[in-house]
């Protein structure tokens, strides 16, 4: 027969832990279950309460009118620059996160503190921002103070939260806007060196973000919207990451050069080969595309002169003027050659007492033309059967070539050389010695307005440093 005997040890043993159970939630746990709760003024209280704590004493900005004294409020701390700077560096953190993760805030306070920044470092932990109440984002924290910063030069911002939720990710965008490329690299190579796992948010596709098509972040729009550099990292609540998290963040801070702290180069594409992250700029993209449009021209340039009609001699000569090609590169490497040896010229003349720029700068161009005047038609003339189909051929293909060529160097300069290839090819139609010297003449003109903004506006400095640049 089943005793009753039996339930009492175990029933106790269960009381007991239960007990024990409640009484180790309610004295070591709630810490954390009470900080969610706390909102509104009292999460406020008690995050300048754990500032106080540590050592550090806070200002509070109000989010409305001081008439309402039972209303949360922005909480501010500042920390100048090692030296006098006009540049400031907002740090910007929700007053949850702060409070549940107030130890981690702690210490890079403290790093903020002690470190002698060239920039001043403003900890701004704002309060509403996870209210999720909708038509109240004026009343945010973020917004207030994003709004009585509106219009500040040599700023720029970081955002923190702590609610992603499978890994740590980059921002790069929201509410329309890009934030430069320089602090998104910044951070996520901060983010690699110290072996944070991460991802950036909009993959290879930011340009969505300038569309609206992905996720904003309320605090990063504030900025962004009002052309303040800007860039938010989200982080993944985690025991083993903690440490690399912190130090990513500090390495971040660190490794801000203010020289290059105003960028605003939003035309970025990121993306991985064998785990290791690649970067195309936007100067990047811009060449890209200039080659691409190159190559193409380049086929359809050869096209036009290979689909031309055919009889048995234009074969032939099409065929040696397809084997001439090679002259092109010949000639490119020639000018550089002569280049390098104009320059050594104008060292020479510079130490006999030269010093005007703008001549060293004609005594290291006068090689190349010389070379080049003499190099490229004795090398032509090793090709038997000349023929002007062949001088079109080999003159079109460098024609083109010099217009993306020099279009990279400045894009500006492709209309100078889109204008000659345009006299170029309308000077096919015209075989006349005088026509010869009227079209020798139109090649010249285009250059003449460049040559004279070099002449009259060249800073000394900037030519010195063309003619005496090495080999590249």
């Amino acid at each position: 027969m089943f005793k009753m005997h039996h339930l009492k040890v175990p029933f106790k043993k269960t009381l007991c832990l239960l007990f024990f159970y409640l009484f180790f939630l309610g004295t070591f746990a709630p810490q954390k279950l009470f900080s969610q709760e706390l909102k509104g003024l009292a999460l406020s209280d008690a995050t300048t309460a754990f500032l106080k704590k540590a050592g550090f004493s806070s200002t509070k900005v109000p989010l409305s009118s001081a008439l309402f004294t039972d209303f949360p409020y922005n909480i501010t701390l500042d920390f100048p620059a090692g030296e006098k700077s006009d540049w400031t560096i907002f740090f910007m953190a929700p007053q949850e996160d702060a409070y549940e993760n107030r130890f981690f805030i702690i210490e890079l306070i403290n790093y903020f503190n002690a470190a002698s920044f060239p920039y001043n470092i403003k900890v701004v932990l704002t309060a509403g921002d996870r209210q999720n109440i909708a038509g109240n984002e004026k009343m945010s924290g973020s917004e207030v103070f994003c709004k009585s910063v509106e219009g500040i030069q040599n700023a720029a911002a970081f955002v923190l939260s702590f609610d992603a939720r499978h890994k740590s990710h980059v921002i790069p965008g929201s509410g329309g806007k890009i934030s430069p490329f320089y602090y998104c690299r910044l951070l996520c190579d901060s983010l690699e060196r110290n072996s944070c796992p991460y991802s950036i948010s909009g993959g290879i596709f930011l340009s969505l973000y300038s569309k609206n098509l992905l996720r904003n972040d309320s605090a990063l729009s504030s900025f962004l919207s009002r052309e303040l550099p800007a860039i938010a990292l989200r982080l993944l609540k985690s025991d083993e990451e903690e440490r690399s998290q912190l130090n990513s963040i500090k390495d971040f801070f660190s490794s801000i050069d203010i020289q290059k702290a105003d960028e605003w180069s939003q035309h970025y594409i990121p993306f991985k080969i064998f785990s290791k992250r690649h970067w195309l700029e936007e100067k990047n993209i811009i060449y890209s595309i200039m080659v691409f449009i190159a190559l193409t021209m380049f086929i359809l340039a050869d096209f036009a002169f290979i689909f031309r009609r055919r009889t048995k001699r234009l074969v032939v000569i099409k065929r040696r003027a397809l084997r001439s090609n090679y002259l092109i590169l010949l000639t490119a490497l020639v000018v550089a050659l002569s280049f390098y040896l104009g320059q050594g010229a104008a060292r020479l003349f510079q130490s006999a007492g030269v010093r005007n720029p703008m001549i060293l700068f004609v005594i290291k161009l006068a090689p190349a033309f010389f070379i080049v005047s003499t190099i490229y038609p004795l090398e032509l003339g090793r090709h038997s059967h000349l023929s002007t189909y062949h001088y079109e051929y080999i003159l079109s293909i460098s024609a083109i070539l010099n217009i993306f060529i020099f279009s990279l160097f400045d894009i500006s300069l492709f209309y100078l050389f889109a204008i000659e290839y345009l006299i170029l090819a309308l000077s096919r139609a015209f075989k006349s010695r005088l026509s010869i010297f009227i079209f020798i003449a139109l090649f010249i003109t285009p250059y003449l307005p460049i040559l004279y903004t070099i002449l009259i506006f060249a800073d000394g400095q900037t030519i010195y440093k063309l003619i005496f640049c090495g080999f590249w």
